[in-house]
Parts: structure tokens; C-alpha cells; sequence
């Protein structure tokens, strides 16, 4: 499974309709091989397998979902990935009795979230409220510099980010020119219970964006 050679591939399909009252898009995509996606590829859990040299057992192909609909000031947007196969239980790991049976992971990832946008001294501006969920992701990602920590739950002696169990947020962007957008958001997060090698815990978190476009 290990190869120089570039041999991962992607399909994607999308429909659209751009109206002034009312527009969609609708979208699906096929990928070859999960295992090689930058945030997957980083996880160094049960073993170090994607960790240190970016190998993996065997290739895991994924599905895309993704819309948008809008009407007037509000839309939607709603998306799905998941993997079609488990993973390698030494690529990424999951657990469901707290380490006593460790198994390969078939994660998957969802969100939506609805929006107003309006005018604001002369410049396009966005609220949005969403929801976010995963399953089987606990071991799923590390941090740039990642070291052996004692937290590191079931999966190995590097801890694994991993993804919200569930997330809800609030986020409000404006265009204060037409190639830099500032946005600030709120969530809360719920991470994995201890069952699953998880922390059993949740929080507040706070971000500040600031997003350049060339055009």
C-alpha cells in the first residue's frame, strides 16, 4: 500500500441555479482514499503508522454530500462525508467498552447550518447558527508537534485531537472589502464519552477568522 507513485483520485458532481429569489446547489463526490486526506494522514494513534512516514495498511474510499439553498436573505447549508469501509485498526482505532476491544474506525462527519445575510454600513455581512456532528472520530487528527502525553487515553502514547461528538455554534462574518472577510464565532463542544476513549467532557470555544481572497 505504500508507493511514491500518485494513484488517489476524486469525482465530484454539482447542479446549481442562481436566481434572485431563489437559488440551490447540490453536489456529491466520490474519494479514492481517505487514509491520504492532510487531517487523516496526521493521526498518530494506536500505532505510527500515518504519523511519522504518511504510510497506511490499506486505502479507504469516502463520500461527499453537500447542498446550499438559498431564498432572499436566508439559506442553508448542509454536508456529509463518511468512509464507505473501516479503517486499519492500527491506521485509526475505535472503541466502544473503553479499550478492552480496540477495532478500526469508519468515521464519518455531518453539519448545517442556517443564515441571514444583510447589508451593514454598505458591506455584505452573515449570522448563522449550526449544529455539527461525528461518529467514530475520537482518534481521529493530531497537533503540529504533538508529544507523548499521559492523556492519551486508549489510543497510544500520542494524544489524538479528534472530532466533537457534537458541536453547536454562532457565527457572524462581514465583507469589509472584497478580498478580506472577518468573521467571530462561538461553540460549544462535547467531546466522545470515556467508552470510546474519549474525555467525557464539553466547553465553550471562541474563534476569531480573518479570510483573504484573490480575485
Amino acid at each position: 500500500t505504500n508507493s511514491n507513485r500518485i494513484r488517489d483520485y476524486g469525482l465530484n458532481i454539482d447542479y446549481n441555479k442562481n436566481d434572485p429569489l431563489f437559488s440551490y446547489q447540490l453536489g456529491a463526490g466520490y474519494l479514492s482514499n481517505l487514509a491520504n486526506t492532510l487531517y487523516v494522514s496526521s493521526s498518530k494513534a494506536l500505532s505510527s503508522n500515518l504519523g511519522n512516514k504518511n504510510l497506511y495498511v490499506h486505502a479507504v474510499p469516502a463520500l461527499d454530500l453537500h447542498g446550499s439553498f438559498k431564498v432572499k436573505p436566508f439559506d442553508i447549508i448542509v454536508k456529509y462525508i463518511g468512509a464507505f469501509q473501516t479503517f486499519n485498526v492500527n491506521d485509526i482505532p475505535y472503541t466502544r467498552n473503553g479499550g478492552n476491544t480496540i477495532v478500526g474506525a469508519k468515521p464519518a462527519a455531518w453539519g448545517m447550518n442556517l443564515g441571514y445575510s444583510f447589508p451593514l454600513f454598505a458591506y455584505d455581512s452573515r449570522v448563522s447558527v449550526g449544529y455539527q456532528g461525528s461518529k467514530e472520530a475520537v482518534a481521529l487528527g493530531t497537533a503540529s508537534g504533538s508529544t507523548a502525553s499521559s492523556f492519551s487515553g486508549v489510543y497510544g502514547t500520542f494524544f489524538a485531537i479528534g472530532l466533537p461528538k457534537n458541536r453547536y455554534f454562532a457565527n457572524y462574518g462581514i465583507d469589509f472589502h472584497r478580498s478580506f472577510r472577518t468573521s467571530a464565532e462561538l461553540a460549544y463542544e462535547g467531546s466522545y464519552s470515556a467508552s470510546n476513549g474519549g474525555t467525557n467532557t464539553s466547553g465553550w470555544v471562541g474563534i476569531l477568522l480573518l479570510t483573504a481572497r484573490f480575485v
